[in-house]
């Protein structure tokens, strides 16, 4: 072969290969513009080949054996006809841009040139017999034919067909894709002129190729343009339902804080004032509700947690009430084994109120006793509330509310979950007793891997 020889087949091989690279390319991110791909695929594919086919006709160029006869032929009428063939799938591909980005688009001028492109078509068939487009010698060399101008004509008509479509819309374009779509109008077109009176290199495949590469890169450019956009979109919209998330967590806190705020605070009140009339034991009940409310009333709006020190206070406070109201009827016995973790306020507080009424205060002769265990194991800091009252069903915290008497309990499983992450469990016996079981663990989860 001749230097001219080996450097179209490496040219065009190498244009080959980089539009299979792009078709593999372009069909992974299809979903992006699925009919724009499309017709992009099918671009890339009609170069491929027009570009493999002008490579083997370079190559087998002057070889007088049969596979060379008949390779010949075979490449150069492929070349002629894919050379309709792509300049139809860029007309479909810039009509189809143009409908993305303006919203509607000319498609009486696309299918000129896809009327052009069939009778451009029809004329190379019936060169093949009659030779007026090229010829070959008899060493089986190319030659061009007497109407040769007339193909590069058709090419040319369809290129101005194609301008007509891009340019009244270019403003709605990308920058890229201007200067993608425009070069491949200009590209080619130097190149019809260029090649019409200059013979032996084909500046056509070069100047498609090079418009090609230009296509393609607007394409994905664009592509990763969107793609940062929606990467940025999910970034906001992420940020703005975690900030919805919080929001919607302190609003549960609150609401949950404001139900748990006992009744027995009104009850005891009443209480007071009943015995104050002739009971001397009155003083000491009210220095001791002072002493409770003192402790209480700050926690009554917490929304953040508190120490078990502080938990603990509020809730002997609160037993110690309750003794002087029920006489000796009940007896506590508060057992820790480990402090220095925080948790909701009122946790404890409201596991024993429920231990003493819906437990204790359920027995026959009213009497029990209140067990609080606080300790740890590798994970969680747990506190056990002991009880032996009356017992019950525990189907009925199932339901979404806890069902009307253990609203109590679903509220503070709710807190314990959103404000650190802990957890409630009950086990209850009829006619043995109830035990509430609370674990918190050490290391609190991420808070947005809650739900």
């Amino acid at each position: 072969m001749t230097p001219i020889q080996y450097l179209h087949v490496s040219f065009e091989l190498w244009g080959a290969v980089f539009g299979l690279i792009c078709i593999v390319t372009v069909y992974a991110t299809r979903y992006f513009e699925k009919k724009l791909s499309d017709y992009l695929v099918v671009l890339f594919l009609m170069n491929s080949l027009r570009l493999l086919s002008d490579s083997l006709a370079w190559y087998f160029r002057g070889s007088e054996g049969v596979l060379g006869y008949y390779t010949v032929r075979i490449a150069n009428f492929l070349v002629f006809i894919l050379s309709f063939a792509v300049l139809s799938a860029f007309a479909g591909y810039v009509t189809c841009l143009v409908e993305i980005r303006r919203g509607k688009s000319n498609e009486r001028l696309c299918r000129a040139v896809y009327a052009l492109s069939m009778i451009g078509a029809l004329l190379v068939i019936g060169s093949r017999i009659f030779g007026y487009y090229y010829y070959f010698d008899g060493q089986n060399f190319y030659h061009r034919g007497s109407l040769y101008f007339l193909h590069f004509a058709l090419g040319f008509m369809i290129l101005i067909i194609i301008w007509l479509i891009v340019f009244p819309n270019l403003k709605y374009m990308e920058c890229m894709e201007k200067y993608a779509v425009v070069g491949y109008f200009a590209l080619p077109a130097v190149a019809i002129i260029i090649q019409t009176f200059k013979y032996g290199v084909s500046f056509i495949d070069i100047a498609d190729t090079i418009a090609l590469i230009m296509v393609f890169v607007s394409y994905e450019l664009q592509y990763t343009k969107v793609c940062v956009r929606c990467e940025q979109e999910l970034s906001l919209e992420k940020q703005r339902l975690l900030e919805e998330q919080v929001k919607l967590k302190e609003s549960r806190i609150r609401l949950f804080q404001g139900q748990i705020k006992p009744h027995f605070i009104y009850n005891m009140l009443t209480v007071l004032w009943e015995i104050c009339s002739d009971n001397p034991k009155a003083v000491e009940l009210i220095r001791g509700m002072s002493k409770y409310l003192r402790g209480s009333a700050d926690l009554l709006d917490e929304t953040q947690c508190i120490t078990i020190d502080k938990e603990l206070e509020t809730a002997e406070n609160y037993l110690n009430l309750i003794k002087e109201r029920f006489g000796g009827n009940i007896s506590s016995e508060i057992s820790v084994e480990n402090k220095g973790f925080m948790l909701p306020a009122f946790t404890i507080q409201t596991l024993v109120e429920n231990a003493v009424t819906h437990g204790i205060r359920k027995n026959k002769d009213g009497q029990g006793s209140v067990l609080i265990h606080v300790y740890a194991d590798s994970k969680d800091n747990i506190i056990e509330v002991k009880d032996d009252g009356v017992g019950f069903d525990t189907g009925i915290l199932e339901h979404d509310d806890g069902g009307e008497r253990h609203v109590g309990i679903y509220n503070l499983r709710n807190r314990l979950e959103l404000m650190s992450g802990g957890s409630l469990d009950i086990e209850s016996v009829t006619g043995e007793g109830t035990k509430a079981t609370v674990r918190i663990p050490k290391t609190p989860p991420n808070p947005s891997d809650r739900k």
